[in-house]
């Protein structure tokens, strides 16, 4: 007897997962862009750091070709209790004797007329306030103002160069007078008072005469509405505090800038170093060095830098190198600064260390160091934003191939999707004809069983 016919090799299987699975592998390309572009990403972060410390290192290097940072000078007083001194850019070193003899006041009067309180009635009418060479307008008195307290408010107001203030004397039965005193000091600031209050005539007493500072300067008279005298000794400003004293003066170059910006300088190219070094070290944990390990730009900032840092500059006096000034290497690359050798050159030798750092033509070490840094940064031309741009644009170019990568993945999942979907539908239709044709057979059989 014959055996069935049976149809085989036909099954379902699960299409969206086979091309899931298919577009998986074909999107091996994307996985390596993006993993490209988060490379490149990192690049522009580090090459950000990097500018922005050779930034600073500028930054120290404007600092010290400043032309004023050797015109600096401090002064000081034997006597501060009696006088003090500061001084200023373009001030002449030396020792100047200063002795004073008066202190600029301003004058001080008070009413002729005293009062019962700070309310008593004055009466209306006006005023008219002078000091010095001004002419105020008249000031107008009346009912709303015409107390002892409304006429000192009404003065102040008007701001008439004098201050006005209310004393309670304690001196009889009207113990309460008004009190000018002007804002000026010196001789030619004396108060002026005229009017009529309440039908009498406003007089005041003068109680204190305006007068000008006197004193002198190595034996030269020097007169001084004020009692901060400016000009006596060139960019020095002397403020006096006691009459019938003296002091001397001393002017003298100030190197704490010069000493500061040194300092600055040393801490920005130390900065950079640690960078370089941190790039250049391989870690034995991660088994990795720094993102820029190698690479060729931040290779040509070390090399131009650590060149300036280690010139050796001609016709600067007796300075030529850093290590020369104070500023030495260290084994890790590092700078560190000597305080007794920058001390010395600072104090005895100040002319050499100007000529080493800002050079006769302003082509000292820090003019130099200057130069340097400012072509690595420079937006158009500086290599250092050249290669960042150039890092953003091929993360812009790799963006676009996987765009476009997804874009043709996206219709080959399509294509991919109705293929299957037709093979399914060709494979359950092969299944139905296999049953169909296994039943024929069974039919066959039984009738050829039964014959």
């Amino acid at each position: 007897m014959s055996s069935p016919i049976t149809l085989s090799g036909f099954g379902t299987f699960d299409a969206s997962s086979l091309v899931s699975a298919l577009i998986q592998q074909a999107s091996a390309p994307i996985t390596l862009l993006q993993q490209q572009q988060q490379t490149a990403q990192s690049k522009i972060s580090a090459f950000q750091t990097l500018s922005q410390n050779v930034l600073s290192l500028r930054s120290a290097a404007d600092s010290l070709v400043d032309p004023t940072l050797f015109s600096n000078v401090s002064a000081s007083s034997s006597n501060s209790t009696a006088i003090t001194a500061v001084g200023a850019n373009g001030a002449t070193a030396g020792n100047y004797n200063v002795s004073v003899t008066t202190l600029a006041k301003p004058e001080v009067d008070q009413s002729h007329t005293g009062y019962g309180s700070d309310q008593a009635v004055v009466g209306t009418g006006s005023l008219t306030i002078n000091i010095g060479s001004s002419n105020n307008p008249a000031l107008t008195i009346d009912s709303s103002n015409d107390t002892l307290s409304g006429i000192r408010d009404a003065i102040n107001k008007a701001n008439l160069g004098v201050t006005a203030s209310i004393v309670n004397t304690g001196n009889g039965a009207n113990p309460y007078v008004m009190v000018l005193q002007g804002n000026t000091a010196g001789e030619s600031n004396t108060i002026s008072v005229s009017g009529t209050l309440g039908g009498s005539a406003f007089t005041v007493d003068q109680d204190q005469p305006p007068k000008s500072a006197k004193l002198s300067v190595n034996g030269v008279p020097v007169s001084s509405d004020s009692n901060t005298v400016t000009g006596a000794i060139p960019g020095v400003t002397l403020t006096l505090n006691q009459e019938n004293s003296s002091a001397v003066v001393s002017v003298a170059q100030s190197t704490s800038q010069i000493k500061g910006a040194l300092q600055s300088f040393v801490s920005a190219y130390d900065t950079l170093n640690s960078f370089f070094s941190m790039q250049s070290t391989y870690n034995q944990s991660t088994q990795s060095a720094g993102i820029l390990s190698g690479d060729s730009t931040m290779a040509t900032v070390r090399n131009n830098v650590h060149g300036v840092a280690i010139s050796s500059f001609t016709n600067s006096g007796i300075y030529s190198t850093l290590t020369d000034l104070g500023i030495q290497f260290q084994k890790d690359g590092t700078l560190t600064i000597d305080d007794a050798t920058l001390n010395d050159a600072l104090t005895n030798h100040l002319s050499d260390v100007q000529s080493f750092l800002q050079g006769a033509s302003a082509n000292g070490f820090a003019n130099q160091l200057q130069s340097m840094a400012t072509t690595l940064t420079d937006p158009i031309s500086g290599i250092l934003p050249a290669t960042t741009t150039g890092l953003q644009t091929s993360i812009t170019n790799m963006q676009n191939s996987i765009d476009d990568l997804s874009a043709r993945l996206d219709l080959q999942r399509q294509t991919l999707t109705a293929q299957f979907s037709a093979a399914q539908q060709a494979i359950s239709d092969l299944q139905l004809q296999g049953q169909s044709l296994s039943g024929f057979s069974s039919n066959l059989l039984s009738v050829s069983s039964g014959g």
